[in-house]
C-alpha cells in the first residue's frame, strides 16, 4: 500500500521481509526502532498467485504497536509477475464499542506520525469537508503524511475524468448554445468543476504541508485504527494534541459488520470436570508413617513404635 511499487527485495524470516513487502522500511527507520515492538517469527503459506496463476508465497506475522494493540500484517509478493498485495488486521476479539482518534496537527512533525488505518475507519477533515467513509482504501500502516498522499492519490490520480478539461468545455458550449449562458457559470457541470478543483487544491496544500493547523479524525467501528504519539511523549497522556473516545456502534454499523448476525448464545463452554485426579500412592513399606497409610499424628506415633519394635525383635 506505501511506498515505492517497484519490486521488493527477497523477505527474511523476521517482521523485517514484512516490512520490505510493505515498502514500509525507509519509514520503519525514520520513525525510529519502537515502530515495530514483539518481533515473531513470520509463518508462510503457499498461495497461487490471483494474476498469473503460478505458485506464490502468502507472508503472515503478529507484530505489537505500544499503547494499541497486536496486529496481524499479511503480505503476498509474486516473482513472477510482480503483483504484490497486503492487508493489515487488528488482533483480538471484537472489543463492545467502536473508537474515535482526533488528531490536531499543528506542524510537519504531527505529519510524520505513525498511522495505522484498519479496513472498517473512516477519515474526516473538517476543514476542507473531506470525508472518507468507512472502508475506503482498506487497511494501510504508513504516516498521517503518507495517508492523506494516497487519499490525494485516490481522488485525483484515479479518477482522470473528474478532472477533464474536454468535458467541462463540451457541456458549457452546449449551454452556451441553447442560450444558457448567463446560468453556465452558475450551475451544471462548471460549478461542480469549480469546486472540485477549489477541494483538490485545499487537500494539496494539506498534503504539502502549506496549511496548519487541521483537524485529522479517525471514527473506527472496530477501534483497529492507531495514531502515533507526539516525539518525546512517553505516554498517551502526555500527548495534549491526541485524544481518543469510545462510543456505541450504531445499528446500521452493526448490520454492515456482521455483528447483528452473531449468534454465540450457546458458544460460552461449561466447566470441564477434572476425571484424572492425582491422588496419594501410600504402601505398607514406605519409610514415612504418612505414605503407608497414617492419616494423623496417632497413627503416625504407633506405626513407628510398632516398626521400631519389629526392627528391635529382628535384632534380638
Amino acid at each position: 500500500v506505501v511506498g515505492d511499487p517497484a519490486h521488493a527485495p527477497a523477505p527474511s524470516t523476521t517482521v523485517d521481509g514484512i516490512e520490505a513487502l510493505m515498502g514500509l522500511g525507509e519509514e520503519s527507520e525514520a520513525l525510529g526502532s519502537d515502530a515495530f515492538t514483539g518481533k515473531k517469527e513470520v509463518l508462510r503459506f503457499d498461495m497461487a498467485c490471483p494474476s498469473c496463476h503460478k505458485d506464490g508465497e502468502q507472508l503472515m506475522c503478529l507484530t505489537d504497536i505500544p499503547f494499541f494493540k497486536e496486529i496481524i500484517i499479511m503480505a503476498f509478493d509474486c516473482e513472477h509477475c510482480g503483483y504484490r498485495t497486503n492487508e493489515i488486521k487488528g488482533g483480538g476479539a471484537i472489543p463492545d464499542k467502536g473508537r474515535i482518534t482526533t488528531l490536531r496537527v499543528l506542524s510537519e512533525n504531527d505529519m510524520r506520525r505513525e498511522f495505522l488505518k484498519s479496513d472498517t475507519a473512516g477519515i474526516y477533515i473538517p476543514e476542507i469537508e473531506l470525508e472518507l467513509t468507512a472502508g475506503t482504501l482498506g487497511g494501510m500502516y504508513t504516516t498521517v503524511e503518507g495517508a492523506l498522499a494516497k487519499i490525494k492519490g485516490s481522488i485525483v490520480d484515479d479518477n482522470p475524468l473528474i478532472a477533464g478539461d474536454s468535458t467541462v468545455k463540451h457541456h458549457e458550449g452546449e449551454n452556451e448554445g441553447e442560450g444558457n449562458a448567463d446560468n453556465a457559470e452558475e450551475s451544471g457541470l462548471g460549478v461542480r468543476r469549480r469546486r472540485f478543483d477549489d477541494f483538490v487544491a485545499q487537500l494539496e496544500d494539506v498534503v504539502e504541508g502549506r496549511r496548519f493547523p487541521f483537524t485529522l479524525i479517525v471514527k473506527d467501528p472496530l477501534a483497529n485504527s492507531f495514531i502515533g504519539l507526539a516525539l518525546g511523549a512517553a505516554t498517551p497522556e502526555a500527548d495534549v494534541q491526541l485524544s481518543t473516545a469510545e462510543y456505541e456502534r450504531s445499528e446500521e454499523e452493526n448490520d454492515d459488520l456482521g455483528i447483528s448476525d452473531m449468534v454465540v448464545d450457546d458458544y460460552e463452554m461449561p466447566a470441564v470436570e477434572q476425571r484424572l485426579g492425582i491422588g496419594l500412592h501410600k504402601v505398607s513399606d514406605h519409610p514415612t508413617p504418612f505414605y503407608r497409610g497414617c492419616d494423623d499424628d496417632d497413627d503416625a506415633a504407633a506405626a513407628v513404635a510398632a516398626s521400631a519394635a519389629a526392627s528391635a525383635a529382628t535384632e534380638a
